[in-house]
């Protein structure tokens, strides 16, 4: 029977307690709601070399991130018809109740997996 990690590892990498990991974490995912990706790739660009769960989060949140602005840009484009207009809607209120969700277990050291993210990076 495999044991279960130690609950303050996300998958199986240690947060480094102090450090400022879940924190980092929390603002990859909450800065997408206010410009986009590029909250997630500068905390990648910063801490994603010393930390595996700000690693892990960052890629998450930057995959999530730029499916939501493709998706912006097809909406925007159906906008000529009147689907585009509920559509953007739509996808604005998914997209913050995700990040939510993610942010929460961000912040409780657990990982997310976006459910409806294209894996652009790993």
């Amino acid at each position: 029977m495999a044991a279960l990690p130690a609950p303050d590892t996300y998958e199986g990498i240690p947060w480094r307690s102090g450090s400022g990991d879940r924190a980092w974490s929390v603002a990859a995912h909450v800065g997408g709601l206010f410009l986009s990706f590029l909250p997630a790739l500068v905390i990648l660009l910063i801490r994603g070399r010393s930390s595996g769960a700000v690693r892990q989060h960052g890629f998450e949140a930057l995959n999530f991130h730029l499916t939501v602005l493709l998706g912006y840009i097809v909406t925007i484009l159906l906008i000529i018809l009147v689907i585009g207009l509920v559509l953007t809607f739509a996808l604005w209120i998914t997209a913050v109740v995700l990040t939510v969700n993610a942010s929460m277990a961000a912040g409780r050291g657990d990982a997310y997996r976006y459910p409806f993210s294209l894996r652009l990076f790993r």
